[in-house]
């Protein structure tokens, strides 16, 4: 997930950084072209209102990808999954929109859906009402797995997060897996409502029946406040449970990359213990990245929690050379 404010943190890295002969195929038949799996997602080009018509007719939910041609978590989308024939295959369950974020008509729809950032995918019933949205920079296994899910459901992913709230034991599995797989990151204040997010996730990290996505929301609640709530060694054991399981840092991965510093800093007693806590962050992002291919976007994340990290140390100092280098 490429939220706005780390579009403008590549920008300001930039300035920071300045000083220091193959057989013929046959022809397929068109019976054979009719019953062919489709090669790739086919996506209708920013016509929204068509989706939901055609939603309305079909029955399917319409999917809502917004993306950009400058933005490196979609770049790794469009050569990734979606190049991949089993999400090409789940796609056909929706009605697919793609939304550039640079078009004027894309960043209107963009307003009235509340998209922040990019990539982010939203899926809406035909009567427009949100089933869930998904950071589109999430792991490509996480991302697949929320999109099946909301693909049968039915129930407004708000009307499930009320239902959290007030009998929490009612919820069945799938209902806390839209609610821990739901883009808090895009934007928990939509969801959230008039009420405080960070006073939501706290609530949830209460309720949520597994340790994991207690972790979760727990997280997210420190990540959403305007100022620290939590004394310093409950940051820290909460995230240090976190960087100790890989599958957690996985799933929390933009979170970690866009709220890794401060939640160290949150953490921290004092620039010894910040550092030994930064560390551990990079190390633990640095496995999961290197579980998911190595990605170009990802080392950009890492290397701007990096440098967050480097200013939390050394405020008004000179960026370490081999920092640097290495960003270089």
């Amino acid at each position: 997930m490429l939220p706005m404010r780390v579009a403008l943190s590549m920008l300001l890295l930039a300035s920071a950084l300045s000083a220091c002969s193959p057989a013929s195929a046959p022809v397929p038949t068109a019976q054979a072209a009719a019953t062919a799996p489709a090669s790739a997602i086919a996506w209708r080009q920013g016509d929204v209102d068509d989706a939901f018509n055609e939603a309305a007719e079909s029955g399917k939910p319409v999917l809502l990808y917004w993306g950009a041609v400058w933005c490196p978590p979609c770049n790794q989308l469009k050569a990734g999954l979606f190049k991949d024939p089993a999400f090409i295959a789940l796609t056909g369950k929706f009605v697919p929109v793609y939304l550039d974020g640079d078009e004027e008509g894309a960043q209107a729809w963009g307003e009235r859906f509340g998209v922040r950032g990019y990539p982010t995918l939203i899926v809406l019933d035909p009567q427009r009402n949100e089933i869930t949205r998904v950071a589109g920079g999430n792991d490509a296994a996480e991302l697949t797995r929320a999109l099946t899910v909301a693909a049968s459901r039915r129930s407004a992913v708000a009307e499930t997060l009320a239902t959290a709230l007030a009998t929490p034991a009612t919820l069945g599995a799938e209902d806390w897996q839209v609610l821990g797989d739901y883009g808090w990151e895009v934007d928990a204040n939509r969801l959230a409502g008039k009420r405080s997010a960070q006073d939501v996730l706290q609530q949830l990290a209460k309720a949520a029946p597994e340790p994991a996505l207690q972790r979760r929301f727990a997280l997210l609640a420190l990540a959403t406040a305007e100022k620290p709530t939590a004394a310093p060694t409950q940051v820290r054991e909460l995230l240090q449970a976190v960087l100790a399981q890989p599958a957690e840092v996985r799933r929390n991965r933009e979170l970690l990359g866009y709220a890794g510093a401060g939640l160290v800093k949150q953490a921290s007693a004092g620039p010894a213990s910040s550092n030994a806590l930064g560390q551990q962050l990079l190390v633990a992002l640095e496995r999961a990245d290197a579980a998911r291919g190595d990605r170009a976007d990802d080392a950009l994340s890492r290397a701007l929690t990096e440098l967050a990290l480097a200013r939390q140390q050394q405020p008004e100092g000179a960026l370490p050379a081999a920092l640097v280098q290495r960003v270089k």
